[in-house]
């Protein structure tokens, strides 16, 4: 047996045995698994409802995930971040500060929308120029916005404590959620598809997140700690207002497609979108579960070289994932598993799945943000992308179709990439 040979068996060995490590890779394989459960489920989704059903839920998908991430308030960063970074003792009381600051603002915000119906006024931005009855997924809506926000909280910081067994429950459980929403469409259990698909979905996902967040109230004290209100806001704020801007960077171009005359082919954009978001799916996941470790190193050289390798590895990664999910759809289309009526979806498919590997690699850099307590970065980064996303949208979408949406999103990635990439290499090397 030669060296190399002997070393390498020896290197796999040590991982295979070191417990750390594979917890990461259980954690982050059902990860993967739950998050791209509405994904490798597609195929049955867009059997079992109609070309205009399927694409008027995934415009309401994209809206309810990106408004998600406002009603966050960004104070799942710095959630993560105190808790890798101060004693065990406070814990309690950052967990108590958070989901109040959480908590609160949002209750009192979705009543206020709802009672005074401002609700009504955004069903007008989303729909100005359509038919569709607002009414009929008014509440829905509201509700999936909040059940999402508060799912994504509570998985945070679990991930922030390493809570890899609970975790691991939660996601199995979180997988056979579409189980119940299939059967359903199969036996037309409700007349209206679209609504029954939210409410069932988001409703069981909910059930969910809220018996795990009250089993561990012991973790909780229900007060805000005015001392960690200084460096929540810190950190929260520049999150939240990018957030809101990130409507512009991430909804905008659903937004004027589904307003426009090519509003028919929103069912073959959202299927080419949710099939790309595999990668960020396997990325983010990746990036997510390391996160608090990363979070912990204080050498930043050590990191930053760290970063540069990790970079080739997930693009190598990434790229090999985005041939086979581009051979899987061609496939797909040829033996009829996806409806011949989506066959349009395959060309913007690989345009998206080489946009997405960009954004991938640009998030690599962008949680030094958090690192560096700098979070402003992005909230810099927003007010120069999101007017260039928006004038490219509200003209070339309307005149081109989901040709123009793909253009820009490829466009906001590589601008997303190389900002992020020098102005932290730049940061990290003034800081060494």
């Amino acid at each position: 047996m030669s060296f190399k040979r002997f070393a390498f068996r020896l290197y796999i060995k040590h991982y295979k045995n070191n417990a750390s490590v594979r917890s990461f890779f259980a954690l982050l394989s059902l990860d993967i698994l739950v998050k791209a459960g509405m994904v490798i489920l597609i195929p049955l989704y867009t059997q079992f409802m109609s070309r205009p059903d399927f694409g008027l839920f995934n415009y309401l998908f994209f809206y309810i995930s990106t408004v998600s991430l406002i009603a966050n308030l960004g104070i799942y960063v710095p959630h993560t971040k105190l808790l890798n970074q101060t004693l065990q003792d406070d814990h309690s009381k950052i967990n108590g500060t958070i989901f109040l600051l959480f908590l609160v603002p949002n209750l009192i915000i979705a009543t206020i929308f709802l009672g005074f119906r401002i609700d009504l006024w955004i069903a007008k931005a989303l729909f100005y120029k359509s038919n569709v009855n607002f009414e009929k997924y008014r509440y829905g809506l509201q509700f999936a916005v909040f059940a999402a926000a508060f799912n994504f909280m509570l998985n945070a910081w679990l991930l922030a404590t390493k809570k890899i067994k609970l975790i691991q429950k939660i996601q199995v459980f979180r997988f056979f959620v579409h189980i119940p929403v299939l059967l359903g469409l199969y036996f037309h259990w409700f007349n209206e598809p679209v609504s029954f698909r939210l409410w069932c979905f988001y409703g069981l996902d909910f059930i969910i997140t809220v018996i795990v967040f009250l089993s561990l109230q012991k973790e909780i004290h229900w007060k805000i700690e005015q001392k960690f209100l200084k460096p929540i806001f810190k950190i929260a704020f520049p999150i939240f207002l990018n957030a809101c801007l990130a409507i512009i960077l991430n909804f905008l171009d659903k937004l004027y497609l589904e307003n426009s005359s090519f509003h028919t082919q929103m069912p073959s954009y959202a299927l080419a979108t949710q099939l790309a978001s595999i990668i960020p799916i396997v990325s983010i996941s990746f990036l997510n579960v390391m996160l608090p470790d990363f979070l912990k190193v204080t050498d930043l050289e050590h990191n930053f070289g760290h970063t540069l390798r990790t970079e080739k590895r997930l693009f190598a990664l990434l790229f090999v994932a985005g041939v086979g999910i581009w051979l899987g759809t061609w496939l797909g289309l040829i033996f009829q598993i996806f409806p011949s009526s989506y066959h349009d979806a395959l060309w913007v498919l690989g345009i998206l799945l080489i946009a997405k590997i960009i954004e991938a690699l640009a998030q690599l850099y962008v949680r030094y943000t958090i690192l560096l307590e700098k979070t402003w970065l992005s909230l810099i980064y927003s007010l120069i992308a999101a007017p260039i996303a928006f004038f490219l949208n509200i003209y070339f979408v309307p005149l081109y179709g989901m040709s123009a949406c793909v253009m820009v999103i490829l466009i906001n990635s590589l601008i997303t990439y190389f900002f992020f990439k020098a102005i932290i290499g730049w940061q990290v090397k003034k800081l060494i």
